[in-house]
């Protein structure tokens, strides 16, 4: 699924502590991160993503080469939700933009744990967007799971054959459709949670 972010700065007239919290602004679909530099991440949810077909892209595909038009719809729809946020980022704003791919699974959870129809091969994937901020845990979890076969907690939730045998996961457009749904509601499911 595709995903957009913003990073503003750094901008002497407008400092940003970075030990500045991470802010996560339902309402208006965005969230924000300071940087080490003094640099501010803003990233949005879309309500209607765009969605690839990794298996269609070129074998030669670099990630870090993919470009965004400040002109899209969705660059304008996270200029108006940030500015919302953060009245400081005027028009001319230190302003660079982000486009990426970002893994998602059917429930939002990232898929963790042995597959059971290959021995010793295990998952620790799909973190829709949290893996930086889960990974220190995770591979915790994960080396106790590889070394000793189980682990202090219980990773059902993660589990990587967990959709193998679910009747709305028999076919990549199922799944795809279910993906994009989790990723465009995944702020009021947060809300929802709490």
């Amino acid at each position: 699924i595709g995903h957009c972010y913003l990073t503003f700065g750094p901008d002497p007239a407008y400092p940003i502590d970075p030990n500045s919290p991470t802010v996560r602004d339902r309402e208006n679909l965005i969230y924000s991160r300071p940087t080490r530099e003094g640099a501010l991440h803003i990233g949005i949810y879309e309500t209607q993503p765009v969605g690839y077909d990794m298996e269609a892209l070129p074998a030669d595909f670099d990630m870090a080469a993919m470009r965004v038009d400040r002109r899209h719809p969705t660059i304008q729809s996270l200029l108006s939700a940030a500015r919302r946020r953060f009245p400081f980022l005027r028009e001319e704003a230190p302003l660079r933009f982000t486009t990426g791919i970002m893994s998602w699974t059917p429930d939002g959870h990232a898929l963790c744990g042995q597959l059971p129809d290959v021995a010793g091969l295990y998952h620790c994937a799909g973190f829709c967007g949290h893996g930086v901020m889960q990974s220190a845990a995770v591979g915790v979890l994960m080396a106790e799971l590889i070394l000793d076969g189980t682990c202090r907690y219980d990773l059902s939730q993660l589990q990587a054959d967990r959709f193998y045998d679910l009747p709305d996961f028999v076919s990549r457009d199922a799944i795809t459709t279910r993906c994009a749904a989790t990723y465009a509601a995944a702020y009021s499911q947060l809300e929802a949670k709490q």
